[in-house]
């Protein structure tokens, strides 16, 4: 992940603890064998090496501009041709998202090698040919026998910057109870008609799926009776009407960032962040950077140091802020949904000591909630005493609080 050093600071997370969270971004190896995954930690590590061309470069060139995939686009601006970066003799196709090419002779630097956007490595242009698009005006002039020759070009360009790598489960189309998918405009409000909320009787189930109510995953596939990841299925679990009028408790099939534990594989994170920063690549950000990895890693950077630190003996350890969940929303408006919350380490002893201690929730569905929150050492439990000044939340989360590890 990317060490957003001021995000960690903030929760006084370590790195393994960031990754596992939504908060985490991250970059992309340049390609396979330059980086290392660790499916225990989420995560792995990238070796940094110089590069013109790189895994994503190969992944952008899949994806069609505004011609879409029939389109097939040569750019041949100042007459000259452009062609693949890596494919020698291969005309590059520019109506795919491209960052990289060459020309067939040199330019007027004297290079055949160019980059869109120059130094930037987060934006790819696709050619097109679509109406929609404002044009580019170039004018060209050459001497031709003596006589100055101009020709116009009007090249038109759509951009894109990658934000998001998302891996595909069949959770998506996973549906083992075949129940009635309503794709159209009127889907969301059929199967909610008359009040219907998911419950698990045939009067307040789902009457099907539709696009804004997409549960169709069976909730044991999720974790096993007793397990803490059964719970969770269980209270995230609705009830929809299948073929049979049957109630069937499934849970949300749409993309997750994180899948809730399986069974003998684990919990798996599906969607990882790499969208740039806008400050990335200036000579401030580099500096930066240089002196992160020179901080995180300076036992093997000791020798680059010009005076190298020396620590004797123990020094105090920042614990992480303690994690906390609500119990699923019941009310719609706003819809089913959870909040997060975390306090200090300090206030988390005070809260253990039976005090009360104040702190607002995570922004979902348009909101959050200031509570109260504490210990109850009578049934072991973490509780909201207040939410929002009340004894409870106006959307429907019961008191008691999941604390996440």
């Amino acid at each position: 992940p990317i060490d957003d050093l001021a995000t960690r600071l903030s929760k006084k997370y370590d790195i393994r603890q960031i990754a596992k969270t939504k908060a985490a971004r991250f970059n992309l190896a340049t390609y396979e064998r330059h980086g290392h995954y660790d499916p225990d930690l989420g995560y792995g590590w990238i070796n940094d090496v110089a590069y013109s061309s790189s895994l994503l470069d190969d992944y952008m060139m899949q994806i069609p501009g505004k011609n879409n995939y029939p389109g097939n686009l040569i750019e041949d601006t100042f007459g000259m041709k452009m062609f693949h970066p890596t494919i020698r003799g291969k005309v590059l196709n520019t109506g795919y998202y491209h960052r990289r090419y060459k020309y067939d002779r040199a330019g007027a630097m004297g290079t055949t090698t160019a980059n869109r956007g120059y130094t930037d490595a987060h934006m790819w242009a696709a050619q097109t040919n679509s109406d929609h698009i404002s044009n580019i005006e170039i004018t060209d002039c050459q001497k031709v026998n003596n006589k100055r020759v101009c020709k116009q070009y009007h090249p038109k360009y759509s951009y894109a910057i990658p934000l998001e790598i998302i891996y595909m489960t069949p959770l998506l189309s996973w549906n083992p109870y075949n129940l009635n998918f309503h794709g159209d405009a009127r889907g969301d409000a059929y199967v909610t008609a008359g009040g219907r909320h998911g419950g698990f009787n045939a009067s307040t189930a789902f009457t099907g799926i539709s696009e804004k109510n997409f549960y169709m995953t069976p909730k044991e596939f999720f974790g096993e009776i007793g397990h803490p990841v059964y719970k969770e299925a269980e209270e995230s679990a609705v009830g929809v009407l299948d073929h049979h009028h049957n109630v069937q408790k499934v849970l949300p099939s749409g993309t997750r960032v994180f899948l809730p534990s399986i069974p003998g594989v684990g919990r798996l994170r599906t969607r990882y962040p790499i969208a740039p920063l806008f400050r990335e690549g200036s000579s401030v950000y580099k500096e930066l950077d240089a002196l992160k990895e020179l901080v995180n890693f300076i036992d093997s950077h000791s020798n680059l140091l010009q005076d190298p630190p020396s620590l004797v003996g123990k020094v105090p350890q920042l614990q992480p802020d303690a994690h906390f969940r609500t119990t699923l929303a019941t009310k719609d408006p706003p819809g089913r949904h959870y909040h997060e919350l975390f306090i200090e380490h300090a206030d988390y002893e005070r809260a253990l000591r039976h005090e009360k201690i104040t702190v607002e929730t995570t922004q979902e569905s348009s909101h959050t909630h200031m509570v109260e929150i504490t210990y109850d050492s009578h049934s072991h439990h973490w509780v909201i005493t207040q939410c929002d000044g009340e004894q409870h939340c106006w959307d429907g989360h019961s008191n008691m609080l999941t604390k996440i590890d």
